[in-house]
């Protein structure tokens, strides 16, 4: 496969990894909306971001090991899957859920968006080639950046016109599309 094609079917790639990075952020948002709606408290909504942030800080000291055992295509998949997956329990059961179980749901959350970004940074080279390796993180970064604002933007929107369940659904989308 030439450079050219193979950046071409990157686009791709890249396309998906803005959806998914969407979710995150719209998510991020949502969520933390959500826990305060649940608690009322500013303390549980900050211990809630907190614990999604650390539980992304040690995935990412184990998504190495990982990413170099494993193929990595699959991790992504599977990373968005269970992402998608664990925003749709919100929605089959949310008159039910406890604060433990978004607990939970962060640190999955955490968990497999830095397995997926781990992965998908590694694979650069190989899928783009060597000396296409900065355009490629170029792309990336604009399509996640462009994400992190519409994210991040939408969330509030979305859950104040349409609520959490069409929030959480939308995000769940977004990572099965990514998958």
């Amino acid at each position: 496969m030439t450079n050219k094609s193979a950046f071409y079917y990157f686009y791709f790639l890249v396309a998906g990894y803005a959806i998914s990075s969407f979710g995150s952020f719209l998510n991020m948002v949502a969520l933390s909306l959500f826990v305060y709606h649940l608690s009322g408290s500013a303390l549980q909504t900050g211990l809630y971001m907190t614990l999604r942030l650390v539980a992304s800080f040690f995935g990412g000291l184990a998504a190495g090991n990982l990413v170099a055992r494993y193929p990595r295509k699959p991790l992504m998949i599977v990373s968005d899957v269970t992402q998608g997956l664990g925003l749709l329990v919100l929605l089959v059961v949310p008159s039910t859920i406890q604060l433990e179980t978004l607990y939970v749901l962060s640190v999955v959350l955490g968990l497999c968006s830095t397995l997926s970004g781990v992965a998908l940074r590694s694979s650069i080279p190989e899928i783009v080639g060597q000396d296409q390796r900065v355009r490629a993180n170029g792309l990336l970064v604009t399509g996640r950046s462009f994400a992190t604002v519409l994210g991040f933007a939408s969330a509030g929107m979305i859950v104040a016109w349409s609520g959490y369940e069409t929030a959480f659904l939308i995000d769940a989308i977004t990572f099965f599309i990514s998958a």
